[in-house]
């Protein structure tokens, strides 16, 4: 699934190649995690890794950015990485950020829901979540639009 990145999200271009390559990084730790070969301490090194950069200020734009990708694998570790972000860091956005978020997460939904975008239920109820999260901190007060 294709969409552009909203820009206050990843921030400028020298900032969106650090937070690509971090997002390389990333990607390889999650799929050693998952290969059945990788030995278990290696598998805790990869995974420390990845917990520690859900405290990282690169951590929603790396998320974004991995939701652009067609590797569904990546797409997943891209929501996980929002929704750990919304869930302990969303009042560190500003509002502009706070919409656009919201914005490019609704249309990804509808693009995986409207039968153009096929991916497993694992990767949309990864969606769900991070919606219902976002849901948690906006409605009714900054969202009233949400059921509508």
């Amino acid at each position: 699934p294709k969409m552009a990145a909203p820009t206050c999200l990843v921030g400028n271009t020298s900032e969106n190649a650090d937070i690509s390559q971090l997002g390389n990084e990333l990607v390889k730790c999650y799929k050693r995690i998952l290969d059945p070969q990788c030995l278990p301490l290696e598998r805790q090194q990869h995974q420390k890794f990845i917990d520690e950069f859900r405290d990282s200020p690169y951590c929603i734009g790396c998320g974004v950015l991995l939701l652009l990708e067609s590797d569904i694998i990546t797409v997943y570790l891209g929501l996980q990485l929002i929704e750990s972000f919304v869930r302990f860091r969303w009042d560190s956005m500003s509002p502009q950020e706070h919409f656009d978020l919201k914005h490019k997460l609704l249309v990804f939904s509808s693009n995986v829901g409207s039968g153009n975008v096929v991916l497993p239920v694992y990767v949309k109820e990864a969606v769900a979540k991070v919606i219902i999260e976002i849901t948690k901190k906006c409605w009714p007060q900054y969202w009233p639009t949400f059921i509508d």
